[in-house]
């Protein structure tokens, strides 16, 4: 499975992210998908976010990880040992999010770095 090399821990100190290509494999991703747009703890934490075009932006956020499809891949050894190596140590779960923007229906997202 997906292993961090030196080349990815590197380019995610020089810029702040890394896009992990391989990190699930096809149909995992589809059923991570699946999980994302089935998933009713993701509508329980969902707020919307309106912008000034009448555009929406729907953003869940939640603390608590669970044992549903979503919850086992923040958990996934290939996840937690991505994230050791990238940030230098043991990892957390602090919090997940989903964002959700449609396309075509607008949606302002502000993104910011605190």
């Amino acid at each position: 499975f997906f292993r961090a090399t030196t080349a990815d821990v590197e380019s995610f100190r020089k810029d702040g992210f890394l896009v992990a290509k391989g990190l699930l494999s096809e149909p995992e991703v589809v059923l991570m998908r699946r999980a994302l747009e089935t998933d009713t703890s993701l509508v329980e934490n969902e707020i919307v976010l309106n912008d000034d075009a009448k555009g929406q932006t729907k953003l869940a956020l939640w603390s608590n990880p669970g044992d549903g499809t979503i919850g086992m891949f923040t958990r996934s050894k290939r996840v937690v040992q991505t994230m050791e190596a990238l940030l230098g140590g043991p990892v957390v779960h602090y919090h997940s999010k989903s964002l959700v923007k449609y396309p075509e229906a607008g949606g302002v997202w502000n993104w910011h770095q605190d």
